[in-house]
């Protein structure tokens, strides 16, 4: 399967710093909005990635850093957020941001130490939370590849 990535913008106005990545699919293009996972080199735009400043990005809420909660039932943290770019682009102010879920999250499960994926808004979401890798861009990839083949709920 033919696909393209590119790094199109760094949020650093915010902890912790964030990725913003286009999968380009034959078919489709996903947005990755990604956290940095240890033992990771620091973020870098792709060549000839400019970033226009104008734009803003919808950021979920729940990206922490996992540090809140003692609970032993606590959920995996977020390292990454899967939207169709289409349905979820940059806008000139926060007004004009697309109000969507996202498709998949990329989390990390501390008693399995793999980056696991959970399906959303999928009507079909085994492939995707079968996802299980030891590192979290293997993990990206392997949920997109699930949604290239997952339908989507309408």
């Amino acid at each position: 399967m033919s696909m393209k990535v590119e790094n199109v913008d760094i949020l650093d106005d915010r902890t912790p710093k964030l990725l913003v990545q286009l999968y380009h699919y034959p078919t489709r293009t996903y947005q990755v909005i990604r956290m940095r996972s240890s033992g990771e080199p620091p973020f870098k735009l792709s060549p000839g990635v400019k970033i226009d400043e104008s734009l803003v990005w919808g950021v979920p809420i729940y990206f922490a850093n996992g540090e809140d909660e003692d609970d032993d039932d606590k959920l995996p943290e977020v390292f990454a957020v899967v939207f169709l770019h289409d349905e979820h682009p940059p806008a000139h102010s926060l007004k004009e941001l697309a109000d969507v879920e996202p498709l998949a999250n990329v989390a990390y499960d501390d008693k399995a130490e793999h980056f696991i994926g959970e399906g959303i808004f999928i009507s079909d979401s085994d492939e995707i939370d079968k996802v299980s890798e030891p590192t979290l861009s293997q993990a990206i990839l392997k949920v997109l590849d699930a949604l290239e083949i997952s339908p989507r709920e309408t």
